[in-house]
């Protein structure tokens, strides 16, 4: 359409500072303006769903995220878990977003 821009839509997908909780910032860019976004808060310790996660795991699986871990103990490698599902969240968000405006 004339005299409709051009926009390039691009998110970024930054770690949330320890002070404000962990997890991830999505913001959502419309050439070089900020224009949505979401916080993806990676969701407290719980020892109970802990151990149900754990218990389903395979023996190669419980593998994979104690390697993952920092200490490899069952607490580390949940919390390795649950952040890196709480980023695939954002990032999913994210395609989402850039399929609806064109992008993907």
């Amino acid at each position: 359409m004339e005299g409709e821009l051009d926009l390039h839509y691009r998110y970024t997908i930054e770690p949330r500072s320890d002070h404000v909780g962990v997890g991830w910032l999505l913001r959502f860019f419309a050439g070089e303006e900020e224009v949505g976004g979401g916080i993806f808060a990676v969701p407290a310790h719980d020892p109970v769903e802990c151990m149900k996660w754990w218990n389903r795991l395979n023996e190669d699986d419980r593998a994979y995220w104690l390697k993952r871990a920092i200490e490899p103990a069952v607490a580390e490698a949940f919390n390795v878990y649950l952040t890196e599902a709480s980023f695939t969240d954002a990032e999913t968000m994210a395609h989402a977003w850039l399929e609806d405006h064109g992008q993907r």
